[in-house]
């Protein structure tokens, strides 16, 4: 007798069986995934530190030379002169002076080189102490004591005047009294012995006062420097272009070395998800089956894209040519990257897409800004619509990641990034591919710049792509270019330029549906 099969344990051995092969298989996609990622991160890293640290010695650089540009002042021209002159009329008077106390001893010529020396060495030393010192205090002793000094000069001198005034009205009232006058005379011979020593003290407050006033005004005439001042803020304004590339690159470095952690979350959580909607939409007593049917669509969700057919590569311009703004207030790149959110937000199910910048080296380094695919199954939850839910994810990291960055590279590989494309699309199995540009389309590197012309010679430049062989292989690919603004040129030449590429993605093997100013957002769920 033939021994009977128990279909049961069959049954629920199959079901065991298929549920831990998928959640294996689900480690290893996603381990490699990650190990991919990390790869290819690391890669862009470590330029961007090495990048990162020569910005960082370049912004110490810039702030030690402003430490060291003498101290800024808001005086004008005309107090600058100012200052110049009370200088100059002092270190002469300080001259004259010296001249004419050295005269009498009999130098000879050395009299005029000792002078001149004194008329200016008080001066000097004493501008030298404030920029030494330049603080307050040295400025307020300093002028406090020229003050001082030209003060006693005027109340030394006033005595002597009241004396000489007394002296006047002396001699009037004497008239021609003989006593009178021979007093007068004897008060005069007094007045004269007597006003010596006032006259000394005069002389040594007024050199002190002259000098201390020729240093101050020599020290405020020279920090008020225009070529200082304008040397200062063409370094400052540099020195915050600077370190904003720096803050750039710092927050690009923090994504990507967080990127792969990310991917493995959000990959751990959707397969989570794909687990808990297959258990909604069946009954407890075949919760068995219920995980197998679960875990074979998480697993398909691996590759939405092969049962879908549908990839889609976006480029975004990160060149300095989107920086213009237009009518709207927004700059052409702020424009591209609010498109390609919409884009993203309008993919259909089972769509797999990727979005990379358009730098000056596409093709040997691409930038990788998003990818990502959209769940085929929209689940029977209306509260969790995983379509619904991934669209709205990918757009808003891809609304913030534009938000962090700025299009700062001086040019534009459009070959590099059509041709990386083309083997893109060669490496995955689907049937219907999409490339959207989001660029001016203004190529300005070898093998022909046709960014700088003011009409694109259309028969050459194609030939120069030939020969240069820069023309990529995308058979079957269907192409939109967006966002092909017309600032700075006019309409011969955004007329030239649209037969230029014409005829590049014809001889490409690609169809060309849409080249365009604007960025409606083409209907990619429906076959063209």
């Amino acid at each position: 007798m033939k021994p009977e099969f128990d279909l049961s344990h069959i049954g629920y051995g199959l079901g065991t069986d298929a549920v831990e092969r998928a959640a294996e298989r689900f480690a290893q996609v996603c381990a490699y995934e990650k190990r991919r990622r990390e790869h290819l991160n690391d890669a862009e890293i470590a330029p961007l530190r090495a990048r990162g640290a020569i910005l960082a010695e370049e912004r110490t650089a810039m702030r030690r030379d402003l430490d060291r540009l003498p101290r800024e002042s808001g005086i004008s021209l005309s107090h600058r002169i100012f200052y110049w002159t009370i200088a100059l009329v002092f270190v002469l008077s300080g001259f004259a002076f010296g001249y004419l106390s050295l005269a009498p001893f009999g130098f000879g010529p050395v009299t005029w080189l000792c002078a001149a020396a004194l008329g200016v060495v008080a001066a000097f030393w004493t501008d030298r102490v404030l920029d030494t010192w330049s603080g307050r205090p040295a400025m307020l002793a300093l002028t406090s004591v020229g003050f001082v000094s030209g003060l006693a000069c005027l109340l030394v001198l006033a005595h002597i005047r009241g004396y000489i005034l007394m002296l006047d009205l002396q001699r009037s009232v004497a008239g021609a009294d003989a006593d009178a006058l021979q007093a007068t005379v004897a008060e005069a011979t007094r007045f004269y012995a007597t006003a010596g020593p006032r006259l000394q003290i005069f002389f040594a407050m007024l050199s002190v006062a002259m000098e201390l006033g020729a240093g101050l005004a020599l020290h405020e005439a020279r920090r008020t420097d225009s070529l200082s001042h304008d040397l200062a803020v063409d370094l400052r304004a540099r020195l915050g272009v600077v370190e904003a590339e720096l803050v750039q690159v710092a927050r690009r470095i923090a994504y990507l070395a967080r990127e792969a952690d990310i991917f493995e979350c959000q990959f751990r959580r959707d397969f989570s998800l794909g687990l808990l909607h297959g258990a909604e939409r069946h009954s407890v007593i075949r919760f068995s089956q219920a995980l197998l049917v679960g875990s074979l669509l998480a697993i398909a969700a691996l590759g939405p894209c092969r049962a879908q057919g549908l990839g889609v590569l976006l480029g975004d311009d990160l060149s300095a040519s989107s920086g213009p703004k237009g009518y709207e207030r927004a700059t052409a790149y702020e424009q591209n990257t609010i498109a390609a959110a919409e884009i993203i937000a309008r993919l259909p199910e089972g769509a797999w897409f990727e979005v990379r910048g358009i730098t000056d080296d596409s093709f040997s380094r691409p930038y990788p800004m998003l990818a990502g695919t959209i769940p085929v199954n929209n689940g029977r939850l209306t509260l969790l619509d995983q379509a619904t839910a991934a669209r709205l994810r990918y757009a808003s990291a891809m609304r913030n990641m534009g938000s962090s960055m700025k299009p700062t590279f001086t040019e534009t590989d459009l070959f590099g990034f059509l041709i990386s494309a083309g083997e893109t699309f060669k490496l995955s199995p689907q049937k219907r591919h999409i490339l959207i540009a989001l660029s001016d389309m203004r190529h300005s590197m070898k093998p022909a710049n046709i960014e700088r012309l003011n009409v694109v010679p259309v028969a050459s430049a194609i030939k120069a792509v030939r020969v240069g062989h820069a023309i990529a292989d995308l058979r079957g690919v269907e192409v939109y270019c967006l966002g092909v603004h017309a600032v700075g040129k006019d309409a011969e030449y955004w007329r030239t330029l649209r037969e230029f590429w014409t005829q590049y993605f014809a001889e490409a093997h690609a169809t060309l549906k849409q080249f365009s100013m604007g960025r409606d957002v083409p209907d990619l769920g429906r076959p063209q």
